[in-house]
């Protein structure tokens, strides 16, 4: 059995790698995020981690971050982000929805994940593997 040690690695593209394998099976096209839902950090910035898991909105179709007392759709997780996504427009202009890469199938590390893995979380993203 051949081994990818290089795919454990930290940082992979000056992202944090969440991946134990590469065999990952993205979403084409990407996936619209719902700015309106990520609330601001500490410093007045709104950004979703790599490996943030997501539901699909009902009225809208766009996404935004699970959450298991929503009433909108994201009480049901579908895909993964697959990148860390900032949603300033820049230059004091405020926030704006953004595109971004999501998968519904591979293996990611749990420990290197911004939340808690669920048994929920699991269930609901049964294609992709927790290790």
């Amino acid at each position: 059995m051949a081994y990818n040690l290089e795919q454990r690695g930290k940082k992979y593209g000056e992202q944090i790698n969440i991946f134990d394998s590469e065999k990952i099976r993205w979403v084409t096209g990407g996936v619209t995020l719902d700015h309106t839902l990520v609330e601001p950090d500490e410093n007045g910035r709104k950004e979703l981690k790599i490996g943030t898991p997501l539901g699909k909105i009902t009225a809208s179709g766009k996404y935004g971050p699970y959450d298991s007392e929503a009433t909108d759709g994201r009480e049901t997780a579908v895909l993964m982000l697959g990148e860390t996504v900032d949603f300033s427009l820049g230059n004091g202009y405020g926030f704006g929805d953004q595109v971004a890469t999501a998968f519904d199938w591979a293996r990611v590390l749990t420990a290197r994940l911004p939340v808690e893995v669920t048994s929920d979380l699991k269930q609901q993203l049964n294609n992709i593997t927790f290790v």
